[in-house]
């Protein structure tokens, strides 16, 4: 029941706000599954570097797709026609 709703409340919002902000708000659910799995069974699930890393990882990607692209081609200093390739909108 509780997945279910879950994911009303997610394409509720997909259908609200723009997905650039609702998925990068989305993967902060790992950060608090992190959080409350080690603080409520510590002895019963495993939280090696690996998972941490993991995370941060999946939390970095994650907010790499909101960054704007024109900020990411102005503070890397892309050549005009590799830019303009990557600015290509559908």
């Amino acid at each position: 029941m509780f997945v279910a709703v879950a994911q009303g409340f997610l394409y509720s919002a997909v259908s609200v706000a723009p997905i650039m902000l609702v998925m990068p708000l989305l993967q902060l659910s790992l950060v608090f599954r992190l959080f409350f799995s080690t603080w409520l069974n510590l002895e019963h699930d495993v939280f090696g570097p690996s998972v941490i890393v993991d995370c941060v990882i999946s939390l970095a990607g994650a907010s790499t797709v909101a960054v704007d692209t024109e900020i990411i081609l102005h503070a890397l200093a892309i050549p005009h026609e590799v830019a303009r390739l990557l600015a290509w909108r559908i």
